[in-house]
């Protein structure tokens, strides 16, 4: 059995669909997160909220490389907008450093592993598929023969 992954060029269709998936989620989510800072005044959860739509992209876009590519825009997302000093990017006040740098490992892992995820659900419902046809063919192969068994037919 063949366990290495062929690797295919990504269609237009789905390098389009997969950059509008990704851009509709940060955008969805930067409104929520916006609309919560608002709301509560606290923006330390935040980061949650963008931790959440990477990993949504990872479970609705193709490849490792959108979910990589929304960890990044994500923690400059949270730089720019929510955290001090507001609309402007600065990754060099006390503390900021390790937390952006946590938020885009759990990010980037998370992404990494919904995608490893969702290629392993489908190397497991192709080898179960060969399975049942196997299984069928037995089955055809057994009721063809001359027997005094009775089959049904598939």
């Amino acid at each position: 059995m063949n366990t290495k992954m062929k690797k295919s060029k990504m269609s237009k269709q789905a390098l389009i669909r997969n950059i509008v998936i990704t851009a509709a989620i940060l955008c969805i989510t930067t409104l929520l997160s916006f609309l919560f800072s608002l709301g509560t005044k606290r923006t330390f959860n935040i980061t949650i909220f963008y931790i959440l739509a990477v990993v949504l992209i990872a479970r609705f876009t193709d490849g490792y490389i959108p979910g990589i590519i929304a960890s990044v825009v994500s923690v400059i997302c949270v730089n720019f907008a929510f955290t001090y000093p507001y609309l402007a990017i600065n990754f060099s006040i006390s503390g900021y450093p390790v937390t952006f740098v946590a938020m885009m490992v759990i990010a980037s892992i998370t992404s990494t592993t919904t995608t490893h995820l969702k290629v392993q659900t489908k190397i497991l419902s192709k080898q179960e598929k060969m399975l049942m046809e196997a299984e069928k063919e037995k089955m055809r192969q057994i009721c063809s023969a001359p027997s005094p068994m009775i089959c049904v037919p598939l």
